[in-house]
């Protein structure tokens, strides 16, 4: 068994927003209140992946009661980074290091976006940024980052693999994660806008159980450079998946939760619209 629990199902801004009049964040209640996106995958021996640092970290760790073994971060972007603040004052990092029976969490990471959070200067500029949380948080001994190569599995024990997939994101450089366990496969693709050839290839030759894809918006934005930075729905039903749960939700939707799945039955009933605290099981 895998289990998937959505921790968090908004874009960058959250639902609702302050300041914002707009219908949704004037009204949002129940699967309309959404915190910032980040997913928890659970094995049937109950190792666990986190998929990207959420800024709401510390609520959702509280409410849903997280614990995890590895931490994938997809890019660099605050959204999907800035819980590592949050986990560094988790684990006092500022003024000890990692106990020996204490348990010693791996960062799944590319290796550009590694280089750019470990290589940052260590000045008062930095001093609280999420760089300095990254390096403290390794320098302690809580984490160990294991820098994956593109497209070749990295196995974690003799039952689950994980294999880094790339992909574009705007002009930001994204990952996304295929997760492999007793022949079930999840495909976390992230903020990934362009599927390229090779990445396509790959969940055609081996269609997943699941897709968990970021399509904030069901609609034909206005603004241009946002094709070139999300999904949008109509390219997600392209997908191979059995299944592809849709996430990471923009309040410029202008949907409900209830409109959103009425919509995706319609376009396609393989997608499923992604809730704060939904669980898949596969």
């Amino acid at each position: 068994m895998l289990k998937i629990t959505v921790l968090g199902s908004s874009g960058s801004e959250g639902i609702p927003q302050p300041f914002c009049k707009c219908r949704l964040c004037r009204n949002a209640t129940g699967k309309d209140i959404r915190l910032r996106s980040s997913y928890l995958i659970t094995l049937k021996d109950s190792t666990s992946i986190l998929l990207d640092a959420s800024p709401d970290w510390r609520q959702q760790a509280l409410k849903y009661n997280v614990d995890f073994d590895f931490l994938f971060l997809s890019h660099r972007h605050f959204d999907h980074t800035q819980g590592l603040e949050e986990i560094r004052q988790d684990f006092n990092t500022w003024k000890r290091s990692r106990k020996p029976k204490e348990k010693r969490r791996i960062f799944l990471i590319g290796k550009k976006l590694h280089a750019w959070l470990y290589n940052a200067p260590a000045n008062s500029r930095w001093k609280e940024s999420t760089q300095q949380a990254y390096q403290q948080l390794i320098k302690n001994d809580f984490f160990q980052p294991k820098t994956l190569i593109p497209y070749q599995p990295f196995f974690i024990n003799k039952n689950l693999t994980v294999t880094l997939v790339r992909g574009k994101h705007g002009g930001c450089d994204c990952n996304g994660l295929l997760i492999a366990t007793e022949g079930k496969t999840v495909v976390y693709l992230a903020d990934i806008a362009f599927i390229n050839g090779k990445l396509n290839s790959l969940m055609k030759s081996r269609p997943p159980n699941l897709i968990i894809a970021h399509a904030p918006f069901f609609y034909v934005p206005k603004e241009a450079f946002e094709l070139t930075r999300h999904l949008g729905v109509e390219q997600a039903k392209k997908f191979p998946g059995k299944k592809i749960l849709l996430s990471h939700f923009s309040h410029r939707a202008k949907m409900t939760h209830q409109e959103m799945v009425k919509r995706a039955k319609e376009i396609d009933p393989r997608l499923l619209i992604a809730y704060d605290g939904q669980t898949i099981e596969i």
